[in-house]
């Protein structure tokens, strides 16, 4: 994942809640990851979702979530919201970096 980082840096840019990529690839090897989601750092206080930066603008954190294929695709074909909403529906363990497709993936909406 340090490939993310170095091109946020070198395009002085930073992810936001809601940015995926998909890669088409695994993004663990070995692994049916085949994309990176960004979403708000949940299962942390939110008195840390938003800290002090320079020059007066925040600092908002983002968690990194690899996605299956069927996450990928419902990024695509409904948005960053529907993600959110079958991952509060179908509570998939996120923290499970071997987690395989689930059926209520590929229909989720």
């Amino acid at each position: 994942m340090a490939h993310l980082a170095a091109a946020a840096l070198s395009g002085h840019r930073a992810y936001r809640r809601g940015e995926w990529i998909a890669y088409g690839a695994p993004v663990i090897a070995g692994s049916g990851m085949v994309g990176v989601y960004f979403a708000p750092p949940f299962g942390f206080p939110e008195a840390i979702w938003q800290v002090a930066g320079l020059y007066d603008e925040p600092v908002v954190l983002v968690r990194l979530i690899p996605l299956l294929a069927s996450e990928v695709a419902i990024c695509e074909q409904r948005g960053w919201t529907a993600l959110e909403e079958y991952f509060e529906s179908d509570a998939p363990d996120l923290l499970d970096l071997t987690r395989t497709e689930r059926r209520g993936a590929k229909s989720a909406g």
